[in-house]
């Protein structure tokens, strides 16, 4: 049985690693020094599934009472289908809205779509596709 908990400083490595298995690994915002500094800043803002000392699952949150996001919501392949993810996301959702949060919004990629049924499955809905745009500073 895996335990659900926040991610410790020393755990960034193995969280890289599980993005980048993932495919969701982006240099921009997922480098070890920028994940170091979302632990500093919210230290329950990442989320992991620990099997002894093996992360085997995690999802980011940022809390704001306007609206709230989960992202980057992934289990190793060796763990799928024993519900982690699920863990995840009602332990991140039952953060968030002790925290305050009153609208969550997910980011999903449109080919995940084992994400999409387990979010949709939760009550999350679709809405109209966005494009993202960024600016990296």
């Amino acid at each position: 049985m895996v335990e659900i908990r926040c991610c410790q400083l020393e755990e960034v490595p193995q969280l890289i690693k599980l993005l980048k298995q993932a495919d969701l690994y982006y240099e921009g915002c997922d480098s070890e020094v920028s994940l170091e500094n979302k632990i500093w800043s919210e230290f329950d803002s990442i989320l992991v599934a620990v099997d002894g000392d093996r992360i085997v699952g995690m999802v980011i949150t940022i809390c704001d009472p306007w609206i709230s996001f989960i992202y980057h919501g992934c289990v190793d392949p060796e763990y799928q289908r024993q519900g982690i993810a699920t863990q995840l996301r009602e332990e991140a959702e039952r953060r968030l809205k002790e925290n305050g949060a009153k609208v969550i919004v997910g980011y999903v990629y449109p080919k995940n779509k084992r994400s999409r049924t387990l979010l949709k499955k939760a009550g999350y809905q679709e809405d109209k596709p966005a494009l993202p745009v960024y600016k990296v500073l």
